[in-house]
């Protein structure tokens, strides 16, 4: 139940509130309830991958745990390093929605405020520091601190009240939706083609080491996490499209502006408290994964030992305290909008990586690895896994050139524009831990040298040795 509620928590987050009314009226109109369910198969192929991995590797660490088994260390510290960077800019990006959300509640006082007092002209920061923003983060990073029962409480509150007010959204619309809104045009058909929905996986992987039965417990959570947030997605945007025609629609907040369409102004409010609890559990969802791949990466001597260290109740607090701080300097201080693009193609980056290591898993397996059929398996091995890196790849290509500008600047290096000089500082950063620390500190690398230390012994200490010593 806590899986699920996490699953759901942070897939659900406040783009079915907004993203729905974007792509209905700038891109697919109606047949938006299609793309969704494009999108959500999308998903269940890089789930499945999640959901075998998983099962048979129950350990802290997401993709980049499953690069690391299968395809190398450098290759698992470019997957770790990237899913870092979409998890910062996700939380930072995250909290100063939520403050943006709660400002509009007030009447944007908050904003003005800050605007007056605080205003800065620096290209490339935001226009004010959101301090109400980072107060928020440190909210968060604290309740992760404190325990992972504590954590799983909030989110499964907040979880529930946004699932039941998207279920009152869903069940109005279809009550007072009306069947001509869906008149669809051979140009509307045309744009569906050319719709892009991003469809997030939950990453229930990282809960595998506090689960009882993470074999069991990880393939069911990913699978029914993805079944709720489609059902609840795919009947949004019905329920949306059927209140008003959809070229009227407001693609900043289109809930709101549907219910008064059909004459119920006061389910705003209930819109409002809906997109301020999908924002606490996306952020919940986004803060979580941080430290647990900080302190895999860490773990396995790929960045400094002080980040594996863990308390008395097994919570990585140095890891915790470290990703939120960093993604509250982020909230405070930085303009994100350009960063998110960054955030798809990272993800989008370690879902292929995580299909690629499954054919390698299965295709190479290792000898001591257990048998795949006790545990669960993708099916229709291997199209299911290359069908989804090819469709991947192809959602990847669809971005745009900026955004594989500062995806590039992150993986290797270079200065595009001063807006970007931050990325260019956090890619050297980023390599020069790894090659500077993470490559002479690797936990792998010393198995591997004092294995050939012990092969060499063995073979001096050997009869059939030619070896001879000087007294």
């Amino acid at each position: 139940m806590d899986l699920v509620a996490f699953g759901v928590g942070s897939t659900l987050g406040a783009g079915v509130y907004v993203l729905a009314g974007e792509v209905a009226k700038n891109t697919s109109g109606p047949s938006i309830i299609i793309s969704f369910l494009i999108a959500a198969m999308v998903s269940i192929l890089a789930g499945f991958c999640y959901a075998e991995f998983g099962a048979r590797v129950p350990l802290t660490g997401s993709a980049y745990l499953y690069s690391y088994i299968t395809v190398g260390e450098l290759c698992a510290f470019v997957t770790g390093w990237n899913l870092l960077l979409s998890y910062v800019i996700g939380a930072s990006s995250i909290a100063r929605a939520w403050s943006a959300t709660f400002d509009e509640i007030l009447g944007k006082n908050l904003g003005n405020v800050f605007n007056i007092h605080l205003a800065t002209s620096i290209p490339g920061l935001a226009e004010y520091p959101d301090i109400f923003a980072v107060c928020l983060i440190f909210l968060v990073t604290g309740l992760l601190s404190i325990g992972i029962k504590e954590s799983t409480t909030v989110n499964k509150v907040f979880t529930t009240i946004n699932v039941v007010i998207l279920v009152f959204i869903t069940i109005s619309g279809l009550f007072r939706g009306d069947l001509k809104n869906w008149t669809l045009s051979e140009d509307d058909l045309r744009r569906l083609i050319d719709s892009n929905l991003r469809y997030q996986i939950p990453d229930i992987s990282v809960y595998c080491e506090e689960v009882k039965d993470p074999h069991k417990s990880i393939p069911l959570g990913i699978v029914f996490s993805l079944l709720i947030c489609f059902m609840i997605y795919f009947g949004v945007s019905a329920a949306l499209t059927l209140m008003m025609p959809y070229h009227l629609l407001d693609p900043l907040s289109p809930l709101p502006v549907a219910f008064e369409y059909i004459g119920w102004r006061p389910a705003k409010y209930a819109v409002a408290l809906g997109s301020l609890c999908a924002l606490t559990t996306s952020l919940l969802g986004a803060m979580f994964p941080m430290p647990r791949i900080l302190f895999a990466m860490a773990r396995d001597g790929l960045l400094f030992h002080v980040l594996a260290r863990v308390n008395s109740q097994q919570n990585p607090v140095i890891s915790t305290l470290v990703s939120g701080a960093v993604s509250a300097l982020l909230a405070v201080l930085f303009d994100l909008k350009i960063l998110v693009n960054v955030m798809s193609i990272g993800t989008l980056l370690a879902y292929t990586l995580v299909a690629v290591s499954i054919l390698l898993l299965r295709y190479q397996p290792d000898p001591g690895s257990p048998d795949p059929i006790e545990k669960t398996t993708v099916p229709c091995l291997p199209f299911l896994p290359i069908i989804s890196i090819l469709v991947n790849s192809f959602l990847m290509a669809q971005l745009s050139y900026e955004t594989w500008v500062l995806f590039s600047v992150w993986l290797l290096i270079g200065k595009f524009s001063n807006e970007k000089n931050d990325i260019a500082v956090q890619c050297i950063a980023g390599f020069l831990i790894y090659f500077g620390y993470g490559i002479c500190h690797s936990t792998e690398r010393k198995k591997n040298k004092d294995l050939s230390l012990e092969k060499t012994t063995h073979l001096i200490n050997s009869p059939d040795s030619n070896v001879t010593f000087k007294k």
